[in-house]
């Protein structure tokens, strides 16, 4: 809405300064026949630049029937059970489960490519964020996250590595880690 409102106020002040300038009437006629024209080169400039949402932008709900066919393959359940013993995240919301990938801007390719191999399982592309300066420090950290739906192909990690909703090692690690994981 902010956008809308710089882009009318320069829009204005564009005219105002136009008015000012030329003392023709019949320049200041064609100009702003041209700046309220969509199909002039100034309207095209003006008009590209307030933003358009469209009807389809926001995403599908999937269907109960729809979400219970997703299923991860061997491979991905293998790389899923090694991303939570590190930082990869599994949070419940309602009766399923959804992963929460996170990284810090540095390793921004690593998390790209996390995504290329969960993306299915999203409804949104990776999204960059900058914290508050660090009190310690005065730097400002930059992360990268995405997250997945919630699915049930992920209620069988949650159970495993958040028996009591706290994240822990599972007791059978060394049978369920393999090279990929």
């Amino acid at each position: 809405m902010a956008r809308i409102v710089i882009i009318a106020l320069l829009y204005v002040a564009t005219i105002l300064l136009l008015l000012l300038l030329l003392s023709q009437v019949g320049d200041i006629l064609v100009i702003c026949s041209e700046l309220f024209n969509p199909q002039g080169s100034w309207g095209l400039l003006l008009f590209s630049l307030v933003p358009i949402k469209p009807a389809d932008d926001k995403p599908r709900r999937l269907t109960k029937e729809e979400k219970s066919q997703m299923t991860l393959s061997k491979e991905l359940k293998e790389i899923s059970t090694g991303l939570l013993l590190g930082d990869l995240n599994a949070e419940k919301r309602g009766g399923n489960v959804r992963f929460s990938f996170s990284q810090g801007l540095v390793h921004k390719n690593y998390l790209d490519h996390l995504y290329k191999l969960y993306s299915s399982f999203c409804s949104m592309v990776p999204k960059t964020s900058s914290r508050a300066p660090d009190k310690r420090t005065g730097l400002i950290y930059s992360t990268i996250r995405f997250k997945t739906l919630s699915l049930p192909c992920f209620n069988e990690f949650y159970d495993l590595f958040y028996p009591n909703g706290q994240k822990v090692v599972p007791l059978n690690i060394a049978d369920l880690l393999t090279p990929l994981g």
